[in-house]
């Protein structure tokens, strides 16, 4: 993945991802334990100044939709157990 840290040129952003209390990275994983999918959480404020979740786009190296439908099931259980909505792209 781009985002690996022991990746590409491309992941210079990445310690901004996880330096940042209020972002969390979701991850799907195969029966052999790699890494298929994965997904970026922000704990975000409307504009009322509410908590709100918002998960960006699924990256996965399977096109599979129920990878993506996993993803946002447990976006959901996450929202639901911190008591906010959960918005997606």
């Amino acid at each position: 993945s781009c985002q690996h840290y022991d990746g590409s040129e491309l992941n210079y952003g990445l310690l901004a991802y996880i330096s940042d209390p209020n972002i969390k990275v979701g991850q799907i994983r195969n029966e052999n334990g790699e890494l298929i999918a994965r997904a970026i959480f922000r704990l975000m404020e409307d504009e009322k100044g509410n908590s709100q979740l918002f998960m960006e786009r699924v990256y996965s190296s399977n096109a599979h939709p129920k990878i993506k439908e996993a993803m946002i099931r447990f976006a959901l259980q996450k929202a639901k157990a911190m008591g906010v909505h959960m918005y997606t792209e």
